[in-house]
């Protein structure tokens, strides 16, 4: 303990005679210090402090080829895809006639109330006006049959304010002909297969026409175009033009 005291005078001596050490005796004061609790037994700071040591994981490296290529022997479920079953459109069987025929026959007798225009235009009594006649009037009494020109498919039926009732009928091979002026009830339906000569329906009136009487408007349209009805029918002297 004496020791230790002199120890502290002199370094007291040391820094009034040499002020220019003053760090130097901070420094050999921590010393002391130092010391002095070591000869006391007080732990150091760090005793006792169990130093974390670090632990190193394994770490497994993909290779950058893996994960950018695919990968050998595993199915790919994105490419995967199920096949939608297709349904074919069917084709319905044809019921009309595929070809023209080959004879025809008058609806109605054979006078004539009007004949076709041929483009030209005609004047109307009954509409007080001048315009093209596109079918040829087959005079009759009211009630009389009208027999069907060909054999075919009947496509319309139905009722004009013009016309009376009307019956449109495909007699094949690009034949279409519109019957005009039956009496409203007395026809076939739409769908109805006809026989050449059949009766199609009883004769009416045509209000449009009205002032030439009863008869039957026949118009026929081949391929979708206008045709004069008697050189279709092959009742005329000039040939068919299809």
């Amino acid at each position: 303990m004496i020791m230790e005291d002199n120890k502290k005078s002199r370094v007291l001596e040391i820094l009034k005679t040499k002020p220019i050490y003053p760090v130097l005796a901070l420094c050999l004061i921590a010393i002391g210090v130092a010391a002095y609790a070591s000869n006391k037994g007080l732990p150091a700071e760090n005793e006792g402090v169990t130093p974390l040591t670090p632990t190193t994981e394994a770490r497994t490296e993909v290779p950058t080829d893996e994960v950018r290529g695919d990968v050998t022997g595993m199915p790919d479920e994105r490419k995967q895809t199920t096949a939608v079953p297709t349904t074919e459109a069917k084709t319905e069987p044809k019921t009309e006639p595929e070809t023209k025929p080959t004879y025809f026959s008058l609806p109605l007798g054979t006078a004539i109330a009007f004949d076709y225009s041929h483009g030209e235009l005609v004047y109307s009594k009954t509409m007080n006006d001048w315009r093209v006649h596109n079918g040829v009037d087959f005079s009759g009494k009211v009630g009389d049959s009208v027999k069907a020109i060909a054999d075919g498919v009947v496509e319309a039926v139905f009722d004009d304010e013009l016309w009376g009732t009307v019956v449109v009928i495909d007699h094949g091979g690009g034949v279409m002909a519109k019957y005009c002026g039956f009496g409203k009830g007395s026809t076939v339906k739409k769908g109805d297969k006809v026989k050449l000569n059949d009766t199609i329906g009883n004769l009416g009136t045509v209000p449009c026409e009205e002032a030439l009487g009863p008869h039957i408007h026949l118009e026929i349209a081949v391929n979708g175009e206008i045709k004069d009805p008697l050189s279709v029918l092959g009742k005329d002297k000039s040939p068919v033009n299809d």
